[in-house]
């Protein structure tokens, strides 16, 4: 018996070498496919049976082909995009208090601006004191009036 569980685990080494593995997706995929089929377990008679059973299985053959699948290089960078739009997202949630996050529309970048009243300072001192004249403040605020932004930040 100790020989075959020997010889098992030496063929099993052997069939997942150069694999991709049990991945993040992978086991996101895995989970959510056992919570369908728990609702499916739970639910009672009807179409919606079906579909919930379908997706159960969809989603656990497509954790599967990630596990089998010999392409690593393109799993990973899949696994790698995806472990970055997750830690995006909690870092989002968790600075949604303290900040506002903006897309630029022409180089799609993302800023992130704390949020504030509307106090301008510029090294250190007001902006009424620091410039001489009300109009040069003026033209200073004009963006911020132009998206009506003017007490949503503070600006140093």
């Amino acid at each position: 018996m100790k020989k075959f569980l020997y010889n098992l685990g030496n063929k099993l080494r052997a069939f997942f070498y150069g694999r991709n593995g049990f991945d993040d997706i992978a086991k996101h995929t895995l989970i959510a496919s056992v919570v369908v089929f728990l609702l499916y377990g739970f639910w009672p008679r009807g179409m919606i049976k079906l579909v919930l059973s379908l997706i159960s299985y969809a989603l656990m053959g497509y954790s599967y082909f990630r596990i089998l699948s010999k392409n690593i290089y393109k799993r990973a960078n899949e696994n790698k995009r995806y472990t970055g739009a997750i830690k995006m997202t909690k870092t989002r949630w968790q600075q949604r208090k303290t900040h506002n996050f903006y897309r630029c529309p022409k180089c799609k970048a993302w800023l992130r601006v704390p949020k504030g009243k509307g106090k301008i300072t510029i090294n250190g001192r007001d902006v009424n004191e620091y410039l001489p004249f009300p109009t040069l403040v003026m033209d200073l605020k004009q963006p911020l009036e132009a998206t009506n932004t003017t007490d949503k930040f503070d600006i140093e």
